[in-house]
């Protein structure tokens, strides 16, 4: 009498152990109740060693599980997950060149070979294993490496077709992961453009640190020309910078004229840059160059941390962001100047008003000159009338800081005209 290992249910299957001289064995047993003529019932058992199935066979039926399963996932990650776990479960290890890490010259050029040849392509035999190399049908160009003892070319079409079960699963997770991040987008973008639109318009600094958390970045910086079309650039906001990375922006050189549209990552160079002067906190940026008219107007930098760099969807969004960064500049910059001349004009206003109060030219000139020095945001103003018959200037008023020592001056001219 021999005690197995229950291994599945219906049809009730037995794992026998091994016995001197006797490999182990897989045992079927069926019971069925059958009716005796004139005795009643009776039962019968039918015992059935199995006999060795093929190790493909056996691959193949666990990997249709792993199939069902890849299906239904949702992510990239869990595709990955998945495929791992189906193929540690028939003790057969796997990797994925090109996605994970650099190939060895024996991968690359195995893994390039079943790409070309769309098929399973298996190296040399060795002593232990004996991989193969499975080619995914992704635009990446991935190829899963599978790798076990016992592995032969008779197991080349299941692992052949478990790739493609792979490779289908990796282009639907990342279609819809790209369907979800689209949506994500398109709220974000609208949020950032309702705050943009606020009756009292949003500061320039509170707009970057909205930025820099959608990107999911560190520190982000916005350099102008100072003044408008000079070729000086300062730093006119930022978040997320100490004083020694402020201090590497302000002395930054004004950026090279270029003929690129849209985002673009930083270079090697600046990275290194930055990671020295942030002892490791930063070491990936990105920019996007905002223009108007032709002219550049501001210089928009993006960092990160040395492990984070920047995808083609974090570069989309940045560039739909830094639209939204020059409507928010330009509408900024006109309710500043209409708040400029509101203030000019109720400032002339009153200045007539008092002017008409007197006829005294003297006293005329007095009021002028205080009103200028508020309108022009001066810090003095002077009024010198010619004298024809002297050839000379002649002080006839000035602001209140100086009224008082101006008033008598004389300025001679050699030339009348001079003037």
């Amino acid at each position: 009498r021999e005690q197995g290992t229950l291994t599945e249910a219906w049809p009730r299957r037995y794992m026998l152990p091994p016995r001197p001289g006797v490999a182990p064995r897989e045992l079927a047993v069926h019971v069925q109740q059958v009716e005796l003529e004139g005795s009643g019932w009776a039962m019968l058992c039918n015992h059935l060693v199995l006999g060795e199935r093929p190790g493909e066979l056996v691959v193949a039926e666990r990997l249709v599980e792993t199939s069902a399963e890849l299906v239904a996932a949702r992510s990239e990650e869990s595709v990955r997950r998945l495929a791992r776990e189906g193929f540690a479960g028939v003790s057969l290890a796997m990797d994925f060149l090109g996605q994970e890490g650099a190939w060895d010259p024996e991968d690359e050029a195995l893994g390039q070979r079943a790409l070309a040849e769309g098929r399973p392509v298996f190296a040399p035999s060795r002593v232990r294993e004996n991989p193969v190399y499975l080619p995914l049908s992704t635009p990446q160009a991935e190829v899963l490496r599978v790798s076990g003892a016992g592995l032969s070319p008779s197991y080349g079409p299941v692992l052949a077709l478990f790739a493609k079960v792979v490779g289908a699963a990796l282009s639907d997770a990342r279609m819809l992961a790209d369907v979800e991040r689209g949506r994500w987008e398109m709220s974000v973008v609208a949020e950032v453009a309702r705050f943009v639109a606020l009756p009292e318009p949003p500061s320039v600094e509170d707009f970057l640190r909205r930025l820099v958390a959608l990107l999911g970045a560190e520190a982000a910086v916005l350099r102008m020309p100072h003044p408008p079309e000079s070729e000086d650039w300062s730093v006119a906001a930022h978040v997320g910078l100490d004083a020694a990375l402020l201090r590497v922006f302000a002395e930054a050189p004004a950026p090279a004229p270029t003929d690129g549209l849209g985002p673009e990552l930083s270079g090697e160079d600046e990275e290194r840059v930055w990671r020295e002067a942030s002892r490791e906190r930063l070491g990936r940026g990105a920019l996007v160059r905002l223009s108007q008219g032709g002219q550049p107007r501001a210089l928009l930098r993006v960092l990160r941390g040395p492990g984070a760099p920047f995808g083609p969807a974090d570069l989309r969004l940045l560039g739909t962001l830094a639209e939204l960064l020059t409507m928010l500049l330009d509408q900024r910059r006109l309710r500043a100047e209409s708040a400029r001349q509101l203030a000019d004009s109720r400032l002339l206003l009153d200045m007539a008003r008092t002017t008409a109060a007197t006829l005294e030219v003297a006293s005329i000139l007095e009021v002028a000159s205080d009103f200028l020095v508020r309108l022009l945001d001066v810090s003095n103003c002077f009024i010198l009338l010619y004298d024809e018959q002297a050839n000379v200037l002649r002080g006839a008023a000035a602001s209140a800081a100086h009224r008082d020592a101006f008033r008598g001056s004389v300025v001679e001219l050699q030339a009348p005209d001079s003037l």
